[in-house]
């Protein structure tokens, strides 16, 4: 759910490794290089894989003289592992390199009306048939600059290195909608957003010629942190509404807030560490997507009430600079009695925001790979407990969970990458 969940980890190092990997854009940085009917790429670029491994080890090395109690090693031998596997499943499919285009596409706002909005797909070239789409679906931001199309890598385009096309979206309130505020845990508005811009991609790999292995639309969907949300939320609403359009083999999901009531709560009884700015984000986000109208004088304090439309809206500060500007992470020092009482008057519109957006109580005909930390200190273990136990009593799609002590937030996403690149293999 935090911004700091991979840009404070292994993903900020490759982030610093990486920036000379980003998708080069046009000389303006607006000229249309290639339109179908659905979709426009506005910039491309392509790298190896052996340049993408050598990133990713370097930023582990980077990783483990800055933080000494991650488990280095462990790492290490864990990728050391995933290389090996990807270098001879390349040999096998006769796999060159991989694009990364920066992309446009058709959606929908809250409302229904059409927004164009962008993302970045990668591809891998090869000989064989593609293996299929993953659908990523990426975590908290508040910087427009961390958004895929502008940001300088995404560690899940090793995925195209195992022969899948990879697809993620900006979300509306990133890149092409900047000037829009973003949905944030509004999960089906955001996971429309996701499930277009595949669609999307795989009709125009398909009008260029590209071969699947499966003539199905096979997908596999993965994210963590609020991206693991939004991945159920997505498969939820494919198996709902575009069964016929996809073929789920699997969806991946780490350390996810899914139960927004569960989460709340906790957060007003202090029993995570989740930082206030990303917690007034959830109100604002679902004020936005709900069309609610919000007063927030009535739940912001003034430093947050004075400066919230600026830190916020603008896209110039991450979540990390938002709470150094906020000055406390004491949910008390920053919002109104009224908002630390989950019982007002007040929260009661949120509260049936949060029942509306919890992506908890449905049941899920593909399979389902939940992660969590037991140890997580922004994302409460009861979230994933809960969609367990839920889907495990009410589906009889295979449910399967890893959770264990593997760090904080921000140190167990580096675990959950690995196990889904394993997953993919």
């Amino acid at each position: 759910m935090s911004g700091k969940i991979a840009y404070r980890s292994i993903i900020a190092i490759l982030l610093g490794c990486a920036f000379f990997v980003s998708c080069s854009k046009d000389p303006d940085g607006n000229v249309e290089k290639e339109k179908d009917s659905t979709l426009t790429i506005v910039s491309s670029s392509s790298y190896s894989y052996p340049f993408l491994s050598g990133i990713i080890k370097a930023a582990l090395n980077t990783l483990g003289s800055e933080d000494p109690d991650i488990d280095i090693a462990g790492l290490k031998a864990e990728f050391d592992i995933i290389d090996s596997k990807i270098s001879r499943i390349d040999d096998s499919i006769g796999f060159k390199s991989i694009d990364c285009d920066v992309v446009r596409y058709e959606s929908t706002g809250i409302n229904g009306e059409k927004l164009e909005l962008s993302g970045k797909i990668f591809v891998p070239k090869q000989e064989l048939p593609l293996r299929g789409i993953v659908i990523v679906n990426h975590g908290t931001i508040t910087d427009d600059d961390e958004a895929p199309s502008n940001s300088s890598f995404q560690i899940e385009s090793l995925m195209a290195a195992m022969g899948y096309a990879v697809s993620i979206s900006d979300y509306i309130g990133f890149g092409s909608t900047k000037n829009l505020p973003q949905t944030y845990m509004a999960e089906d508005t955001t996971a429309i957003s996701s499930i277009d811009l595949e669609l999307a991609a795989y009709n125009y790999l398909k009008g260029k010629g590209y071969e699947f292995e499966k003539p199905d639309n096979k997908v596999y969907i993965t994210g963590y942190s609020q991206g693991a949300a939004v991945s159920l939320a997505v498969q939820k609403l494919i198996e709902k509404n575009y069964s016929g359009k996809f073929s789920i083999s699997k969806t991946f999901a780490g350390d996810g807030p899914y139960d927004l009531e569960t989460t709340y709560r906790q957060v007003i009884n202090g029993n995570t560490g989740l930082p206030v700015s990303i917690a007034a984000l959830v109100l604002i986000g679902l004020d936005y997507a709900e069309n609610m109208n919000t007063d927030f004088s009535l739940y912001f304090g003034n430093k947050l009430l004075d400066n919230y439309k600026n830190w916020y809206f603008s896209k110039n500060y991450s979540t990390s600079e938002i709470t150094d500007q906020l000055g406390t992470d004491v949910l008390s020092q920053a919002m109104t009695p009224a908002t630390c009482n989950y019982e007002s008057e007040a929260m009661k519109p949120f509260v049936a925001a949060f029942r509306k957006n919890s992506v908890v109580e449905w049941s899920p005909v593909a399979p389902v790979w939940l992660y969590h930390s037991t140890t997580d200190d922004y994302i409460p273990l009861a979230n994933s407990e809960n969609v367990y136990d839920y889907f495990k009593a009410h589906s009889s799609a295979s449910v399967e969970k890893d959770f264990g002590d593997y760090g904080s937030h921000t140190e167990a996403a580096a675990g959950y990458y690995f196990k889904v690149f394993k997953g993919l293999l």
